[in-house]
């Protein structure tokens, strides 16, 4: 990403394009002033000149911004701090001036460093922490950025301050979870349950090297961490090795460590049930482990589940069910779940869900394309034409061209725009369809609108993926589960235990 912005902000059309930016190149201020207008900018919502300046290394017209400006807390579009466009552009006289110029706080330096130990040597870290630093609160954050560079780690750890911080259960937590080459650091730990309220567990079992996970499931397993606990989500570490190793051996390491195999989940789903998100070779793999003829409370086998999520017709008790399953939620808790709360359980479990990012609206002729497009700009709502669309995906854009545009927002982001839209199909007695993009371009589901004269809105979806985007989209989007088609593509990796 940072090599295309770099790009970006000192490419040649951008030259021919904003007359400003060779002003900034040649360092002329003169001829900066005179045609830079902040109110006619065509690029104002991309970035800022500073930045141009930054890329450049224009230093006259760095200097009158510096005396004329402040950029204290300023990030760009892409959320990088001012500070570390500098850092980006290697402009380290430029970086000082603003540190001792204008005002910084923890945040703006963190954000600084965070970059320094992405990208950066110790040399340099060293030679702008050391004058510098952040406070003392912010340093625990610092610590924790830092283990991404072993000599900065080292660094900051020898300082008295932050040796402290090493015991500290959020430092504990990065090293168990994604850093296990610093286990060493915190072997004065002695009781690590705390872990289990955490996904420390997860992103053990997903390490790349086996020899990281056993080192690590060790470490934990002598401190106070019981090979069958239960974490807060009703899964002892058998399910959620099942659901997340890497590899069959992780799990026979687990077994081989004491794990029961025939241990169920709170909601007593037997381990072999939690295989319902793997794939054929890792279920093969772990079969001398598991009987796949277990039950749950329902009488359901994982094969039940899986002839339920590979069939195109479903049932409302289906949907739930699998939703139980997948969370290990009885069903009064799964309605309470709001959508940040449901996106977020689902992504713990491995889970991607439908999310719409291109909304095309569809029309029956040129002229009313063109009407409702007008209506948008009066709105405060932009559009485009979709013909470059049409070129990216060429056959598999099946809308016409001169009918159908882009509206610059989500789908799911235009609720307060439907009684507009409405209003439309109302006053030129059309009907219109509004729609997210289809399976060419996220190939989990699609919804769509269409907007009748004096008719209620009707909304539809279709499903690709799995019954849990049923069940999402059927409550955070209000369809009707009627009204949405499942249509799940299976693809090779799909296990049809039959």
């Amino acid at each position: 990403m940072l090599d295309s912005y770099k790009s970006f902000i000192t490419s040649q059309d951008l030259l021919h394009y904003v007359e400003w930016i060779q002003a900034v190149r040649n360092d002329d201020l003169t001829a900066f002033l005179n045609s830079f207008d902040p109110s006619d900018n065509p690029v104002g919502e991309l970035f800022d000149p500073l930045e141009v300046v930054i890329a450049y290394g224009a230093q006259t017209i760095f200097e009158y911004f510096l005396m004329h400006e402040n950029y204290s807390h300023y990030y760009t579009p892409f959320n990088l701090s001012i500070l570390t466009v500098c850092a980006i552009f290697k402009q380290d006289e430029f970086l000082h001036r603003m540190l001792r110029e204008w005002t910084f706080n923890d945040d703006d330096l963190i954000a600084l460093y965070d970059y320094m130990i992405q990208y950066g040597s110790l040399a340099h870290f060293k030679e702008i922490y050391q004058q510098f630093p952040v406070q003392e609160e912010a340093h625990l954050d610092l610590l924790r950025l830092s283990l991404d560079h072993e000599s900065i780690f080292y660094f900051l750890k020898a300082k008295t301050d932050f040796d402290t911080l090493i015991m500290h259960p959020d430092f504990i937590y990065d090293v168990v979870a994604y850093f296990p080459q610093y286990l060493s650091v915190i072997e004065k730990a002695k009781d690590l349950s705390f872990l289990k309220e955490t996904d420390a567990f997860t992103r053990i079992f997903e390490f790349d090297r086996f020899s990281d996970f056993k080192r690590t499931l060790d470490f934990c397993l002598k401190r106070n961490i019981d090979v069958d606990l239960e974490d807060d989500y009703g899964f002892k570490l058998i399910h959620i090795a099942l659901r997340h190793a890497v590899d069959a051996k992780y799990v026979e390491y687990l077994v081989a460590s004491g794990a029961k195999p025939e241990g169920k989940t709170s909601l007593g789903y037997p381990v072999a049930h939690q295989l319902m998100l793997r794939d054929a070779r890792f279920t093969l793999e772990v079969s001398h482990l598991i009987d796949f003829d277990a039950e749950d409370a329902t009488g359901r086998t994982l094969h039940d589940y899986d002839q339920i999520d590979h069939s195109e017709s479903f049932h409302d008790e289906d949907v739930i069910a699998m939703i139980k399953l997948v969370f290990n939620l009885d069903e009064k808790a799964i309605y309470e779940l709001d959508v940040e709360e449901f996106y977020q359980l689902a992504k713990a479990h491995g889970l991607k869900l439908f999310t719409p990012y291109i909304t095309l609206a569809e029309f029956e002729t040129m002229a009313l394309k063109d009407a409702f497009t007008q209506r948008l700009y009066d709105t405060g709502l932009d559009a485009l034409d979709t013909d470059q669309l049409a070129q990216v995906f060429q056959s598999k854009f099946n809308h016409d061209t001169d009918k159908t545009i882009q509206i610059m927002r989500p789908i799911d982001m235009l609720d307060e725009a439907y009684e507009g839209f409405q209003k439309f199909a109302d006053e030129h007695e059309t009907t219109f369809k509004l729609a997210s993009e289809g399976y060419e371009i996220n190939q989990l589901a699609q919804i769509e609108y269409t907007f009748h004269p004096h008719q209620p809105v009707h909304k539809k979806a279709v499903v690709y993926s799995h019954l849990v985007d049923v069940y999402f989209i059927h409550m955070f989007y209000n369809i009707p589960l009627n009204q949405i088609e499942y249509n799940p593509l299976i693809s090779k990796n799909k296990r049809f235990l039959s």
